[in-house]
């Protein structure tokens, strides 16, 4: 009686994904170097693509992308997209800002003006308001002008009308509503943007209602 046996060889194949990730977006300056990398494990043949700002960069097969002379439009959100025969994975990374610019002063010289961007020195508090009552929210902002505020209740975008004014001046951003109903309830947001960046800063409007009550006679 004879005997014969056979032997398989089982290959896992692993996904494409990331070891190490884009680094969070930070300030440049123009003109700076900039070096976007992620590490990357998986089974190979693994293929990588860039996108700026959701359209594929040309000429971006390495698993780093480099910018040689950072200007505005190179400002924008990136992403790294990794693929093999198993899967593809996608990291990306919120917008670069740009926060220098160069400012020509004549033919021969140029200055370097520094873009702040937005900061709360006082951020808005939380209020209580009985209906009808009339509150103030208030906060002061630092940064390089102009800054563009907005207010935002529940994440969307307050209106000006009869009773909500909104002000910014000398630093300094306010909402006033008047008429307080019990629809003003909710989390309001400063939100601050300039050229260098965008901060938010939120607080709470509670509204009480007006209750009588009569002692038992």
């Amino acid at each position: 009686v004879g005997r014969s046996s056979c032997t398989t060889t089982f290959s896992v194949l692993e996904p494409a994904t990331f070891v190490e990730r884009l680094e969070p977006s930070y300030l440049i300056k123009k003109g700076e170097y900039v070096q976007l990398e992620c590490k990357v494990t998986g089974t190979p043949e693994i293929s990588i693509s860039w996108f700026k700002d959701d359209k594929e960069i040309q000429d971006s097969s390495l698993f780093s992308l480099q910018v040689f002379k950072f200007d505005s439009s190179d400002a924008g959100e990136y992403q790294c997209r990794v693929t093999n025969d198993v899967g593809s994975c996608v990291c990306r990374m919120p917008p670069y800002p740009l926060f220098e610019y160069l400012v020509c002063t004549d033919a021969h010289q140029s200055s370097v003006l520094s873009i702040e961007p937005p900061q709360f020195v006082k951020r808005i508090e939380n209020i209580s308001s009985l209906r009808g009552g009339t509150i103030v929210f208030q906060a002061t902002i630092k940064g390089s002008m102009p800054i563009t505020v907005s207010w935002l209740k529940d994440n969307d975008d307050i209106v000006e009308d009869d009773n909500t004014k909104m002000t910014f001046l000398n630093n300094v951003a306010t909402l006033m509503i008047r008429g307080i109903e019990v629809k003003h309830d909710g989390k309001y947001f400063c939100q601050a943007k300039n050229d260098a960046g965008i901060q938010r800063c939120s607080a709470l409007l509670t509204v009480k209602g007006l209750f009588s009550f009569l002692s038992p006679s």
